[in-house]
């Protein structure tokens, strides 16, 4: 199994671009503390203010996703977050996480890859606009190739909506599940997955147009 359980809490470390011109420079680090055993971390508006928040998966038992809330004020040399929320996600293995609009209400939804049980799960931003703690919607399952050791998110079929695409460690595969969500929705809905097959073992995927006809392609 690829189970890593850290001991340590892990403390997200920032540094701020101080950079004026050509030469490059950063801020002394500042840390928050989001939880023991962090695996996997991207970023997103949550509440809605502006600010890009952290979101983190992490490798405790159960399971859990964490939010802290950015509270830097515009312009300021040392970054603030709030303190972590947790939403559990289940599961007993390697977890990947991604951000993106599954339900059209302008809001970033979660979400994480489940590799020892071949699913990934959604959870639904219910976050109100300007909000001082992050909600989500309990998950919702969905089924992936063996072992989605990554997970990606783009629009697949170009309509509009964000698909998710999982690299399959140990089918060697990628899976692409269509979003069929209604917007506005409060449970997100899926189309069964797709499989693809890729070279052995694939550990991560990535999305981007890369014969620029306007379609997403796998990386």
């Amino acid at each position: 199994m690829k189970k890593i359980f850290k001991i340590i809490t892990m403390l997200l470390v920032l540094f701020c671009n101080t950079n004026l011109f050509a030469q490059l420079s950063f801020s002394a680090k500042t840390d928050f503390n989001i939880g023991v055993s962090p695996n996997a971390i991207t970023h997103a508006d949550i509440n809605g203010d502006g600010l890009q928040d952290i979101i983190a998966t992490r490798q405790t038992f159960p399971k859990k996703v964490s939010v802290i809330l950015n509270t830097t004020t515009i312009g300021a040399s040392s970054p603030t977050f709030s303190s972590a929320t947790d939403f559990t996600v289940e599961g007993a293995n390697d977890s990947k996480i991604a951000a993106a609009d599954f339900n059209g209400d302008g809001k970033p939804d979660i979400v994480a890859s489940e590799s020892f049980e071949s699913t990934v799960r959604v959870l639904i931003n219910t976050t109100t606009n300007g909000a001082s703690t992050p909600t989500f919607s309990a998950y919702t399952s969905f089924t992936t190739g063996k072992d989605p050791i990554d997970v990606s998110v783009g629009d697949i079929n170009g309509d509009g909506k964000p698909d998710i695409i999982t690299a399959n460690f140990s089918a060697s595969t990628v899976s692409v599940l269509l979003n069929t969500t209604s917007n506005g929705a409060s449970t997100p809905t899926f189309s069964s997955k797709s499989d693809f097959s890729v070279a052995t073992n694939p550990y991560r995927v990535a999305i981007g147009d890369f014969n620029g006809d306007g379609k997403s392609d796998i990386i």
